[in-house]
């Protein structure tokens, strides 16, 4: 009997051991250390507690309407995978190991052809019942795998200092000094790497963009019952929305995800199991990063007042968590983070600066549709989070209104709130990051207010004419692939998204700095790209004066400062200055082609380097300082 039952349990047990290996493993990390037998026993456990779970908390029985409607359309079905091995081809075409702007610089525009043909043949499966969900599947894994496949070493910096945390914790079960976040992220990576095998690098490259294609799939499966034959539909229109966020693992970005999976799940609780998954997200979340991981806590406390036997304290208790989900992270910005310079005037511009509406009319027709799209699509969001609300309160349905924006609005608060704190110790351009995620986990508990007008829409959609279904899913396919250019780096007329991806050139740089110096103690000046190549071949190797590390990790740091003097005007000074910080009598300068003034600064520094050499045709360029 139980067997019969693991088909439909699948989902909650899938989503029951991913979140137990984050929080057991963030617990074994903190007591014990993330040895390798350890990891093992996390996996192990996760295991057995899932199964466990599922045969004593059984989900909901409930018919499933939709599965005696679905037909078979063997043609249509071809012609999706027709479009999907296509769009893949072109990304595997445009793999490349250069220092990248963006992906879409090698990947082929047919590329976006064959993502909206797809689309377009998703809606032609929907209107004849015959979209069979592993087809959603593989559109959610071909959305968010651009990345994966386009980038030979990987995108980012964050991912690098993360791959090498987890070089550490496997190598010597922590890492010092013990924190209480990013846990989440480094227990599945370190577990599934012991277990399954491959590099620590592809687990992590994978992590976010594999199990968001895997969550979601199954989220959107979790609330077909309350959108019946619809919700993969509304899975695919969610696409629409920016999913940049989804595309790369980082701990931030692995608990937005966790998140949203709550949220979704929340849409549709009806038993213990529900409510025991979104406790156990919520605490893979806050292991993983507390920015999300506490309103997700706080959001697990208020969903479970709607409970039969805790409705007497619902009225008390929702107003106590949602004042506490507006001022709980401000305050803890405020007293922990080294935030305590007095209090200024919110300046809103740079939060609310994607709510403002745009008309680009510049470039190419195209170029202009995207951005068109892309400029006033968070104004839409709002429109429709807007006409939601209206609607649910004309027909005095207060679930959506009491669940879901009530959370959103005192998240929306809390991000104001913290508006008003001096981040100082932060670069400029980062002093808004803490608020900016305040506002999107704001947003993320307001995704289910849109999901009913989607729906209502999309039944209106199969009411009409077949011509004007047709033209209206182009359309609708069009603003699909509009957003998955949008979604990734981008280097047009329009928008330059300025960070370079890390190279072959950089890998091969550090590696001959590394063979050049051999057992001498050195520091080098280069820009996070570089930094991020030394750090996925070496980890964290060599510290100085217990903080400097040997390459300009962070960027606030001093010798980051010294390599800002040094693409500025290359001099003597600036290299002994750096010297005497780490107190060694070797130094390496390293300098990118695509630096703007590359060619005038490489002159200035041969003039002063004891010698130098060139990396990959010159996309690398190393000048070597000695004190005798």
């Amino acid at each position: 009997m139980y067997m019969k039952r693991l088909s439909a349990e699948l989902p909650a047990i899938f989503l029951n051991f991913i979140s137990l290996t984050a929080f057991l493993g963030a617990i074994a990390y903190i007591a014990f250390g993330l040895t390798s037998g350890i990891r093992i026993i996390v996996f192990g456990l996760s295991v057995v507690i899932s199964f466990a779970i599922s045969y004593f908390f059984p989900a909901a029985k409930e018919a499933d309407a939709s599965r005696s409607s679905y037909q078979k359309n063997y043609w249509l079905l071809i012609a999706y995978g027709a479009c999907f091995i296509t769009g893949i081809y072109f990304l595997l075409q445009g793999r490349s190991g250069r220092a990248l702007i963006s992906p879409w610089e090698t990947v082929s525009a047919f590329e976006f052809l064959a993502y909206g043909l797809g689309s377009f043949v998703i809606f032609l499966l929907h209107f004849r019942r015959s979209l069979h969900p592993f087809v959603i599947l593989l559109h959610y894994n071909w959305s968010l795998s651009v990345f994966l496949i386009v980038y030979a070493v990987g995108y980012g910096f964050d991912p690098f200092i993360h791959e090498a945390a987890i070089k550490a914790v496997e190598a010597q079960g922590r890492i010092y000094p013990l924190t209480p976040y990013y846990l989440g992220e480094y227990s599945l990576v370190s577990v599934f790497h012991t277990v399954f095998g491959g590099t620590i690098a592809w687990w992590n490259a994978v992590l976010v963009p594999g199990l968001a294609a895997l969550s979601l799939f199954f989220a959107f499966i979790k609330i077909k019952k309350i959108f019946p034959q619809r919700s993969f539909v509304i899975a695919i229109l969610a696409l629409s929305l920016p999913f940049s966020f989804l595309t790369i693992s980082t701990p931030q970005n692995l608990a937005y995800l966790w998140l949203v999976i709550i949220v979704i799940w929340s849409l549709a609780i009806r038993s213990t199991s529900d409510l025991l998954i979104i406790w156990l997200l919520s605490l893979a979340a806050l292991v993983t990063q507390p920015i999300a991981g506490i309103p997700a806590l706080l959001f697990a406390a208020y969903t479970s007042l709607d409970v039969s036997s805790l409705q007497k304290y619902k009225a008390i208790g929702s107003k106590i968590i949602l004042a506490l989900m507006a001022l709980i992270l401000p305050l803890f910005f405020y007293f922990f983070t080294g935030a305590q310079n007095g209090l200024s005037w919110p300046h809103f511009s740079s939060l609310f600066s994607a709510f403002t509406l745009g008309n680009p009319s510049n470039e190419i027709w195209w170029l202009n549709f995207i951005y068109l799209f892309g400029k006033n699509r968070i104004f839409g969001f709002c429109l429709i989070i807007a006409c939601s609300l209206w609607f649910y309160r004309r027909k005095k349905n207060n679930l959506y209104i009491s669940r879901y924006a009530y959370p959103a609005l005192a998240l929306l608060l809390a991000s104001c709130f913290s508006m008003a704190i001096n981040f100082q110790y932060l670069i400029d351009y980062e002093r808004a990051n803490y608020p900016i995620r305040l506002l999107i986990i704001s947003g993320i508990f307001a995704l289910p207010l849109v999901f009913p007008l989607i729906h209502s829409f999309v039944k209106q959609l199969e009411t009409l004419k077949i011509f004007q279904r047709i033209i209206i899913s182009l359309g609708l396919a069009a603003l699909l692939s509009a957003s998955l250019y949008l979604s990734y780096p981008r280097f047009d007329h329009y928008f330059n998204s300025r960070g370079y991806a890390t190279s072959m050139a950089d890998i091969q740089a550090v590696e001959w700095i590394e063979k050049d110096a051999g057992n001498s103690n050195y520091v080098a000046l280069a820009n996070q790209q570089v930094s991020a190549a030394a750090l996925r071949q070496y980890g964290f190797k060599k510290y100085y004066n217990y903080d400097i590390f040997y390459y300009p990790i962070p960027t606030g740091g001093p010798l980051y400062g010294y390599y800002l003097e040094m693409i500025k005007k290359p001099s003597q000074e600036s290299v002994s200055k750096a010297m005497n910080l780490a107190g060694v009598k070797k130094l390496y300068f390293i300098l990118n082609d695509y630096w703007w003034a590359a060619d005038k600064i490489a002159l200035e520094a041969e003039l002063i380097a004891n010698r130098s050499t060139s990396i990959s045709n010159g996309q690398v360029r190393i000048y070597v300082f000695e004190k005798k």
